[in-house]
């Protein structure tokens, strides 16, 4: 079964197998996603401090969504370290992002790779439209900034993350370029931490940010 076969929903599965094992396990995702949405959701309530941890696409799309609910709904900023955005990152994801620039709050995002091309439709459209929308607006602006080179076998990749506020986040471990390859619901795993309340870990992936935001040039 290939990766180019397989498509993300935002619930449920259109993986097909012949498995009956594995097909029962796809039946039963949207079980799993509503009860992962509901874990982070209860983690939001009641100020948590835990770090839930998350791996696979599904996972994400679910993390994202609660931290972008939380940016729009408590007044934050948001700052985003990111790969690229592909075709994962669909509409849902941009009326995310909307909600968080109508709320007045700014939205500020790297793309830390040498290629623009990394960052497809939908998101190419969103983005380019709100940083036109934001400029002299009273809602929150969209900055972006697209640079960085791509790790070497000598290098480490660096670490993606969304920051909401200084205190809420979803935290990638390190890992390699993802350009090209399809996303399904389970592939490709990376490892990650999402916590809605550790101002400790917060502060960190802020000044980590803002150093890179500084560094790089000023037009993306």
């Amino acid at each position: 079964m290939s990766a180019e076969a397989l498509q993300f929903n935002d619930m449920g599965s259109s993986i097909k197998t012949e498995n009956p094992i594995l097909q029962r396990l796809l039946e039963l995702l949207p079980v799993f996603q509503n009860e992962y949405a509901n874990r982070l959701n209860e983690a939001v309530a009641s100020n948590s401090q835990q770090k839930i941890g998350n791996c696979y696409p599904w996972h994400t799309k679910i993390a994202m969504s609660v931290l972008l609910k939380v940016a729009s709904e408590k007044r934050h900023d948001v700052k985003i370290v990111s790969g690229g955005f592909g075709e994962f990152y669909d509409d849902a994801f941009a009326e995310k992002l909307q909600a968080v620039l109508d709320a007045g709050n700014d939205v500020s995002i790297i793309v830390w790779h040498d290629d623009p091309s990394v960052i497809e439709e939908p998101i190419k459209s969103f983005l380019s439209k709100a940083q036109k929308d934001s400029a002299g607006a009273k809602r929150g602006k969209l900055k972006l900034k697209i640079a960085g080179k791509l790790a070497s076998p000598s290098t480490k990749p660096i670490m993606h993350f969304c920051l909401v506020g200084d205190f809420a986040y979803r935290r990638e471990m390190p890992h390699g370029d993802f350009k090209g390859q399809k996303f399904d619901d389970f592939s490709p795993k990376v490892a990650a931490t999402i916590c809605f309340n550790d101002s400790a870990g917060g502060k960190q992936l802020c000044n980590l940010f803002d150093l890179a935001w500084e560094a790089l040039p000023s037009v993306a």
